[in-house]
């Protein structure tokens, strides 16, 4: 999905309906599970380093916690099925 994850703005932009189906029932899943499942947790996995990025770190500190929650979670990408866009509350948040 880098399409989305190269955009760094607020702005809204427009996707494929495919993706948009995608991230519509990912939404639903991320309802259904209370959060267990969420697309756009890849940053704090790579920190903590079970993404392909960087070996395990032992503790992170809590200010890059904070900061890398600020761009995670459900509340950080809009979807708008009407006009098949996405938007992001953070510019640094991505989809993985």
């Amino acid at each position: 999905m880098r399409i989305s994850n190269a955009a760094r703005s607020r702005e809204p932009f427009e996707v494929s309906p495919s993706v948009i189906d995608v991230l519509s029932v990912a939404r639903e899943v991320n309802l259904r599970s209370s959060g267990a499942f969420d697309v756009t947790l890849g940053p704090l996995v790579e920190a903590w380093g079970f993404g392909q990025a960087a070996p395990l770190e032992k503790e992170l500190p809590q200010a890059r916690i904070r900061a890398l929650r600020q761009r995670v979670g459900s509340s950080v990408l809009e979807i708008d099925e009407g006009r098949n866009t996405l938007q992001k509350s953070h510019p640094l948040a991505e989809l993985d």
